[in-house]
């Protein structure tokens, strides 16, 4: 079973706790938390009232700030991860602020293209040119050593 805050965000126990963290600020949260803060000695027990130690209350107010960042920059953080928010984007722009980069666009990517073959076309002339002055070489030796020996 979940804990209390389920990723559906259905209640499934601590109704009223949950209704408060959903509906409070973390900045408010951590400062309701403030007061249970108890004054501790060297050994880190408490020595004064209050239930949390000021280690603990630094990490309750770190998660907290990481909550309530996930949950406001989450839905941001997932159009970034699935490239919706890049494909928003630049259909804004194509629509509102650019008529012609339709056009424009595809000439560039023929151009891009074009390239993109002759790049791959001359690396593979550049290997065969390679593996044919290897064998001349080769070949060089060879009839150079035939010639000695006769």
């Amino acid at each position: 079973m979940p804990g209390p805050l389920a990723i559906d965000f259905l209640i499934t126990s601590c109704p009223i706790l949950q209704l408060i963290i959903l509906l409070t600020p973390c900045l408010y949260i951590a400062q309701i938390l403030q007061s249970y803060v108890c004054q501790v000695d060297v050994n880190g027990i408490c020595i004064t009232t209050g239930r949390l130690t000021p280690g603990l209350y630094n990490q309750m107010a770190a998660a907290l700030n990481v909550a309530y960042s996930l949950y406001n920059y989450g839905p941001d953080l997932v159009s970034l991860e699935d490239c919706s928010f890049a494909r928003d984007t630049f259909t804004e722009i194509y629509s509102e602020h650019c008529p012609g980069l339709g056009r424009y666009s595809k000439w560039i990517y023929v151009g891009l293209l074009m390239v993109s073959c002759a790049v791959m076309l001359s690396l593979i002339f550049w290997v065969i040119y390679g593996r044919e002055r290897k064998h001349r070489m080769y070949a060089k030796r060879r009839f150079s050593e035939g010639r000695k020996t006769s």
